[in-house]
């Protein structure tokens, strides 16, 4: 999930990224009868992914946040963002997805020297 830009690796965007997921997931998806929307309208700003799904009378739901690593605040989105999504839909489970391409091409994020130390950051119970 990389682009070239002025001779260099870059990460795609967000909204990029959100796109080939969608084609990643969206077939299967729809054959086990799970419905998703992207980019749906909530809260304060849009959701990344919403599933919808209905077995037995039952609904099930879950908010998606997608937030690229180095983003200046991936450490705010699962706190925040996903938690302003997830009480506005009227739910009570969300995946938070981090994109993280730090490596030899691509130095950021700079504030985390590592994945781990960033999930630490964004889960305690990691510590």
């Amino acid at each position: 999930m990389w682009t070239i830009d002025n001779g260099s690796n870059l990460p795609i965007s967000e909204v990029s990224a959100q796109r080939i997921i969608d084609n990643l997931i969206s077939p299967l998806a729809e054959m086990k009868g799970i419905n998703i929307s992207r980019e749906r309208v909530s809260a304060n700003g849009s959701l990344d992914f919403f599933f919808h799904y209905t077995k037995n009378g039952k609904s099930f739901k879950v908010c998606v946040e997608l937030k690229n690593a180095h983003h200046a605040k991936v450490d705010q989105g699962n706190c925040k963002q996903l938690t302003e999504y997830i009480k506005d839909s009227g739910n009570k489970e969300g995946i938070y997805l981090e994109l993280w391409y730090k490596g030899e091409d691509f130095p950021k994020p700079v504030k985390y020297a590592s994945i781990d130390e960033l999930q630490q950051i964004l889960d305690p119970r990691f510590k």
